[in-house]
């Protein structure tokens, strides 16, 4: 990319943000060159006789540096050093120009927001390699509102424009609950998040005519996410769904269920059903319990996961068409998303340390 020749008296009469978008350039211009003389590099260091005959002590040092995990049981001498010489030829140049194609690809093919692509990036050093340059969030955030990106437009962005917050009603008082135990009667400890284990769970419904669900839980601190594909929306297909659950986790599923909230959905009319063990006669697996009527800020947690899976399946999403890999592949996305109330790490990094990656 050759940067644009003009006139330099003409550059006062040009809009502020012009001189961004010509440093822009000069910056992927200094970058090419450099580029060049990287491959000069690799060449010569594939050619370069320590490499191809370093000792252990040497390779030992460079599997540390690229943060790889040796087999010496299986692997030779040279096979680990054939890898590690691999490596370093193919190392990516870690440049500012570098980094906004890997900013692009995380925002527009990943579904990710500016902030968590910028934190992906600083917190996987192993996947996307140690930059020597940072890009704040708003020097992003202008970068694409002025079109410097080839592909990433603020089209691509999660949220186009401002959000409100809306209001919601706090009902105090509930006179009785028609299937469960109240939300008023919940713990303390689980209003307050001091305790992991605790989930809330909802249904993301088909569109008109289609007739299977997704069953979503999210554990209220870590907020990891559990997605399954149910048949229906009734109370069977949920209470069914729920021993599927409880046959994975086993003798886990009492430590990491402790409690679940629901709202007042049919769905979730069967209590007893959703309560009960499958593997001791009458005992319980979890306690549920059930939100205020029209309250859905009381599963806070829950709706904004659910907001998120309609980033991947939106509104008029067919679930009948649907497969369990695709389902499983947005889970995944979900948990692995880093979240600023997480402190930018991912719900799995939280949960996975908590319950030891159950």
């Amino acid at each position: 990319m050759n940067p644009i020749e003009l006139d330099t008296s003409l550059l006062s009469l040009l809009p502020p943000w012009y001189r961004e978008v010509l440093d822009y350039q000069q910056i992927c211009l200094t970058e090419q060159q450099q580029f060049e003389a990287l491959a000069e590099e690799i060449v010569g260091v594939a050619d370069n006789f320590f490499f191809q005959t370093m000792d252990e002590r040497a390779v030992g040092m460079w599997e540390q540096v690229f943060r790889i995990v040796p087999n010496p049981q299986v692997e030779s001498l040279a096979f680990r050093r054939t890898r590690v010489l691999n490596r370093i030829s193919t190392r990516p140049p870690y440049t500012l120009g570098f980094l906004y194609q890997k900013l692009e690809e995380l925002i527009v093919d990943y579904d990710y927001s500016p902030s968590a692509a910028l934190h992906e990036i600083e917190n996987h050093p192993e996947i996307y390699g140690e930059f020597g340059v940072r890009v704040c969030r708003q020097t992003l955030y202008s970068y694409v509102e002025k079109r410097i990106f080839a592909r990433l437009t603020n089209k691509d962005l999660p949220f186009k424009g401002a959000r409100q917050k809306k209001k919601t009603k706090h009902i105090r008082r509930m006179k009785s609950a028609a299937k469960g135990d109240s939300i008023e009667k919940r713990p303390e400890e689980v209003n307050t998040r001091q305790e992991p284990g605790h989930w809330e769970m909802d249904l993301v419904v088909s569109c008109r005519g289609g007739h299977k669900c997704l069953m979503a839980l999210t554990e209220r601190v870590t907020r990891q996410e559990i997605m399954r594909l149910i048949p229906d929306k009734s109370a069977a297909s949920v209470v069914r769904a729920m021993n599927t659950l409880e046959r994975k986790y086993g003798k886990m599923f009492p430590e990491v269920f402790k409690t679940i909230t629901v709202d007042n959905g049919t769905e979730f009319s069967n209590c007893e059903g959703m309560e009960t063990s499958i593997f001791k006669a009458g005992g319980q697996r979890t306690k549920v319990y059930y939100c205020h009527p029209y309250c859905s800020s009381e599963r806070g947690s829950n709706e904004k996961q659910n907001q998120m899976i309609r980033r991947k399946f939106p509104k008029g999403t067919n679930f009948d068409r649907v497969s369990p890999k695709e389902v499983r592949m947005v889970e995944d996305w979900l948990n692995r998303y880093p979240r600023k109330i997480l402190g930018w790490y991912s719900s799995a990094d939280l949960f996975n340390q908590i319950f030891g990656g159950v």
